[in-house]
């Protein structure tokens, strides 16, 4: 069964392998056509389609003249691909390229850091849409809590133990995957939904219950003694930071959905002190919405600063 199992991993990763290889040609030739049209044009590569939402944000909070193409390659392995092939190339194909790549567990596959880099400080870039600051900015305009700083203040102490209790309810979903990365274990889909990680209620956080195994598949199973060898490691990890930030965002979406039908209730709990119901809370809550109220990432600023077009 485990020479089944390693079989199958090697087949996926030399699958993988192909199509990041198709990738980068792919996005070679594009590439070249741009430069074609416009020798100057500056093109930035993304994992995926919402870190190009994103980072299109943050950079143009940064830097709001600064025009670019964006390439989304689908994962971070074929983005890595894109980058390696960049830099063997010798016809100056890479000038004025740059990537934005999530750090994950794994940031160990990073080739060599150079200035056409940008890899988040935390797990990847959802981790900067949850926190305190995020949720006031939700309150002051979405929620029509204007002028109520002590109700904003109630409620942001309130986000602030359910989002420590998540991350406590998660630790161990966040320490499988963490070995997985840091063995190179092949993992299987991981949840979309919140409800396989947590059951999240405005004033209370308790895990899922369901298995780990179905919350993390994995192709093999570590052995006790590497999950012992690997947690001193991951527990000197920041829990706000370095835990998967999809989880982080997962949780603050169905929490604040909860926080806006609230709100909405005419026997609201946490807004029942506000005064008057003229006003109603918005509905979904968009990454575009978060990014524009959330900090710019450490170093993306000093990084889009950098960011030169290549010579004409």
């Amino acid at each position: 069964m485990h020479e089944d199992h390693a079989a199958e991993a090697e087949d996926r990763y030399l699958k993988e392998m192909k199509e990041a290889r198709d990738v980068s040609a792919v996005f070679k030739l594009k590439l070249i056509s741009l430069r074609a049209s416009d020798p100057q044009v500056i093109v930035f590569v993304f994992e995926g389609v919402d870190d190009k939402k994103v980072y299109f944000h943050w950079v143009r909070r940064i830097s709001p003249e600064l025009s670019y193409e964006a390439f989304v390659c689908g994962g971070k392995g074929k983005l890595l691909k894109f980058l390696a092939t960049l830099r063997r190339d010798r016809s100056n194909a890479a000038s004025g390229v740059y990537f934005f790549m999530d750090r994950d567990f794994d940031d160990h596959r990073v080739e060599a850091p150079g200035p056409e880099l940008f890899m988040t400080q935390t797990y990847s870039f959802e981790n900067a849409l949850v926190g305190e600051q995020v949720v006031d900015e939700l309150l002051r305009g979405e929620l029509h809590c204007h002028a109520e700083p002590a109700c904003r203040a109630d409620v942001v102490a309130i986000f602030r133990t359910q989002y420590e209790a998540f991350l406590a309810s998660t630790r161990d979903v966040n320490f499988r995957l963490f070995v997985a990365r840091k063995l190179g274990i092949e993992v299987d889909t991981l949840p979309s939904k919140i409800n396989l990680l947590a059951k999240v209620e405005l004033d209370s956080v308790a895990p899922s219950g369901a298995p780990l195994d179905e919350i993390v598949p994995l192709a093999t199973e570590p052995s006790e003694e590497q999950m012992i060898e690997r947690r001193p490691e991951f527990e000197a990890l920041d829990p706000r930071t370095r835990y998967r930030g999809k989880y982080a965002l997962l949780f603050f979406l169905r929490w604040v959905r909860l926080l806006i039908a609230d709100r909405n209730d005419p026997n609201s709990h946490f807004f029942a002190a506000l005064q008057g119901g003229e006003f109603k809370a918005g509905g979904e809550v968009s990454l575009d919405m978060l990014a524009v109220k959330a900090d710019i990432p450490a170093g993306l600023q000093a990084f889009v600063g950098a960011i030169s077009a290549p010579p004409g």
